[in-house]
């Protein structure tokens, strides 16, 4: 009976060593994870953003603001892809939820804020406090067209804009005003779906030959599932009238209004060396170069048809040095083959 009731307490204590070791190596972990939270920026706040739920070493994070009236934690949530295999298989993935800023009136103070990270893991646990400030709206020039905006806007004015989602990049929205198409340049564009109607604000900059709203402060959903077709706004063109437009400003005020609109055109599309994707005019040696912005998916239909005569509908993006960056939308195009391989 002494040596049964001597092995119980041996195997009690020895349990109870082991969960205090992984209570040990829990605290160890909080602590490495929220000190490494990949966390900046929030200075001045201007736009919705998104923050990471879980974490290093298995760790789960909550968020809390003192200020939920101006910067609310939502229950909106989505898994970002951070890393990727060889193949394009996702090798890590992250749960990240939505913060919703609602920015003071015009006129009205700026409001500080104080978010608070809680990082946990089983028992332990550890907080972390990251300050902030939401800015008051300021006063924009309102555009109704954007024939008017390249027309009068000068750079880095703080311009707001409507327009309907018709194309999209990683990096960049493009909007129809019924007439002609804007980019929009900015994080997570692609969480913006086709045929929304937005109102956004943003300074107007250039890059290139592109002008375009960057440094957006706001991005509004105004409606939803607006139909649009590229079929109807296609414009019949070729590799080389491409080649030849003069897509400067300075040197064509109508210019910026060739950027973002799609083009029907034919050709060949190859792979190039360097990694681009290219298309090849059927009657000459002269290209455009799809640009490395467009999303994997884009790039996966190119590849579906490499060495294949096409008939397709291509955005123009900029001219650079090289040649005029063109990209597809992975959602919305015509591609007609003429000629298979």
């Amino acid at each position: 009976m002494k040596k049964l009731a001597l092995l119980t307490m041996l195997f009690f204590a020895s349990f109870l060593l082991v969960a205090c070791g992984d209570s040990e190596d829990y605290q160890a972990d909080v602590d490495d994870a929220i000190a490494r939270l990949p966390v900046s920026g929030l200075g001045d706040t201007t736009s919705d953003f998104w923050l990471p739920l879980d974490g290093r070493h298995e760790t789960r994070i909550s968020w809390e603001s003192d200020q939920p009236d101006y910067l609310r934690v939502t229950e909106e949530t989505r898994e970002r892809v951070l890393e990727e295999d060889a193949d394009g298989n996702p090798v890590r993935v992250q749960e990240q939820v939505k913060l919703e800023v609602n920015r003071p009136e015009i006129g009205e103070e700026n409001v500080n804020f104080t978010l608070t990270a809680t990082v946990t893991k089983g028992d332990a646990s550890a907080t972390r406090e990251y300050y902030g400030t939401v800015l008051a709206e300021d006063p924009a020039d309102e555009y109704e067209t954007y024939a008017a905006l390249h027309a009068t806007a000068s750079i880095n004015d703080l311009v707001q804009v409507t327009g309907i989602i018709v194309a999209r990049m990683p990096v960049n929205l493009y909007i129809y005003d019924g007439e002609h198409i804007l980019s929009i340049y900015g994080p997570n564009m692609d969480d913006y779906e086709l045929g929304q109607k937005i109102e956004v604000i943003g300074q107007y900059r250039l890059w290139q030959t592109l002008w375009q709203i960057s440094s957006v402060e706001r991005v509004r959903v105004l409606e939803e599932g607006l139909e649009y077709d590229v079929e109807d706004i296609m414009i019949e063109s070729s590799v080389e009238e491409i080649n030849a437009m003069v897509l400067s400003k300075g040197e064509n005020p109508e210019a910026p209004l060739k950027h973002g609109m799609p083009y029907l055109v034919t050709g060949y599309i190859e792979d190039h060396p360097d990694d681009n994707w290219i298309f090849r005019s059927a009657d000459s040696d002269e290209r455009l170069i799809f640009t490395f912005n467009q999303s994997p998916e884009s790039d996966d239909i190119l590849e579906d048809y490499e060495g294949q005569l096409v008939e397709l509908t291509v955005h123009i993006n900029a001219r650079i040095t090289d040649g005029v960056l063109i990209f597809i939308d992975k959602d919305n195009y015509v591609l007609n083959v003429l000629e298979e391989d």
